[in-house]
């Protein structure tokens, strides 16, 4: 679904994805992420063992997650230490993210913790390893976004939409509208918001399919429905998200409303601008990260 347009994107989407019954492994240009589905037991670790060459082959850094992970057997350590000498031999590195503190424990009392590098989430490692720049927007982190939105308005708005082009922000550029939902992101790495701006024709008729009544002008009545549509779309990308390791978490929702507004989110980073065209008429979204 990716499409850039402006300046060059950081990263290419995904490019192949392969599920085993203990892990998931996804590449992608310049990474790959191995995903533990399960503790890691004596049986995942010869799993992964077989995979250590056809992993090395793909000459690429390795990110592995552990968000599912409470519990490490001491085969998969000799596994994760020749993982990581196979890699340095190739120029390439290991790291572990999303590292709950028991199996931080378990490593440490293994005496290996030192030897294995984690960072706090999958933004802050691909910095650590130079595959993206703090000041840079990864195009993988927007996806889950436009899907989520195409969901939320079909099911909650009985709307049908289409994102259009994602644009990478200028400095201080603005989106604007006469309401708009705004929420802010936090992890441990970086900070965002999400900024859901709509023409106040676009927001009644979106308003009036959600709630079941036609509504002529924005009243306190329906102003909230801004805010909740936004809360609604982070909800269901940060799910899809913090599955691939990026350890979002969410504040409340806010409203701005006032003729031809303009706002340039919660944070001066790097930002994508998507327009979208709707049954109800176009609005655009504003996804930034710093």
């Amino acid at each position: 679904m990716v499409q850039t347009n402006g300046q060059s994107s950081s990263q290419a989407p995904q490019t192949s994805q392969v599920t085993k019954k203990y892990f998931e492994i996804i590449k992608y240009d310049g990474y790959l992420t191995v995903k533990f589905l399960e503790e890691i037991s004596r049986e995942s670790s010869k799993a992964l063992e077989e995979q250590l060459k056809e992993l090395v082959s793909a000459k690429c850094h390795i990110i592995m997650i552990f968000n599912h992970v409470q519990s490490v057997s001491k085969n998969a350590l000799r596994v994760f230490l020749s993982l990581k000498q196979q890699l340095k031999a190739a120029e390439k590195k290991l790291r572990l993210i999303l590292v709950p503190e028991s199996v931080k424990a378990f490593l440490r009392s293994e005496g290996v913790l030192e030897g294995l590098v984690i960072s706090g989430d999958l933004r802050g490692a691909l910095i650590d390893l130079g595959v993206l720049s703090a000041k840079s927007f990864d195009v993988n982190f927007v996806n889950p976004f436009l899907e989520a939105m195409i969901e939320t308005f079909k099911i909650q708005c009985h709307t049908e939409c289409k994102p259009g082009k994602i644009v990478l922000k200028k400095p201080y550029e603005e989106i604007g509208g006469d309401l708009s939902g705004v929420i802010g992101l936090t992890s441990e790495t970086f900070k965002g918001s999400i900024v859901l701006s709509f023409p106040k024709d676009t927001f009644l008729k979106i308003a009036s399919n959600m709630l079941g009544k036609i509504y002529t002008d924005i009243t306190n009545e329906i102003r909230d429905v801004g805010a909740e549509l936004t809360n609604i779309v982070l909800g269901r990308s940060k799910v899809v998200l913090n599955e691939r390791g990026y350890a979002i978490k969410s504040a409340l929702p806010s409203v701005i409303c006032g003729a031809d507004h303009r706002s340039t989110g919660l944070t001066l980073g790097s930002a994508v601008i998507v327009q979208f065209e709707s049954d109800a008429g176009p609005f655009s979204v504003m996804i930034s990260v710093s």
